[in-house]
């Protein structure tokens, strides 16, 4: 689901449920509320459209190339009240390859963890975090890094440094 779509979602929840209103009215210019969203993308670019028919298609990574091909996107999207009948709706996009996420210490545990408890709760109602195509390579790249951080896989890369 697209960016735009998600957080129409979030909105038509809050209308539905009556605070939609409440929650504006509540708004002001000097202040703002946010929200921090994540995801893991292996699709480089920023701008994430629903749906673009124009949209290159990716192959799905090898678990070799996860690292470089899998990117952890993570989302600030900002209300902020700017007059008294508009709001601004703001976001702000980091990207990061896994391979440099997996440099920082402590890093590739979270992600583990974070896989599994997703995977827990995923039949579970309410339940929206889904990597769906990504899962299996992603699994596998995590727990290769686990083991290759704790020392317990010897780099397979051949001696002439191709692989």
């Amino acid at each position: 689901m697209g960016l735009l779509a998600t957080a129409f979602l979030a909105l038509v929840a809050l209308a539905f449920t009556g605070q939609l209103p409440r929650f504006l009215d509540r708004l002001t210019p000097d202040g703002s509320v946010w929200r921090l969203n994540w995801n893991l993308w292996d699709d480089p670019r920023l701008h994430q459209p629903d749906e673009d028919p124009d949209a290159a298609s990716w192959d799905l990574p090898d678990v070799d190339d996860v690292g470089e091909r899998v990117f952890l996107r993570v989302e600030r999207q900002t209300l902020r009240r700017i007059t008294a009948d508009a709001v601004a709706f703001g976001i702000r996009v980091h990207q990061r390859p896994l391979a440099r996420v997996a440099a920082q210490p402590g890093a590739v545990e979270r992600l583990d963890v974070t896989l599994r408890e997703m995977r827990a709760a995923h039949d579970a109602p309410g339940s929206s975090k889904k990597l769906g195509r990504l899962e299996q390579p992603v699994a596998a790249w995590v727990r290769r890094e686990l083991a290759r951080q704790k020392g317990d896989v010897a780099d397979s890369t051949p001696p002439d440094g191709r692989r």
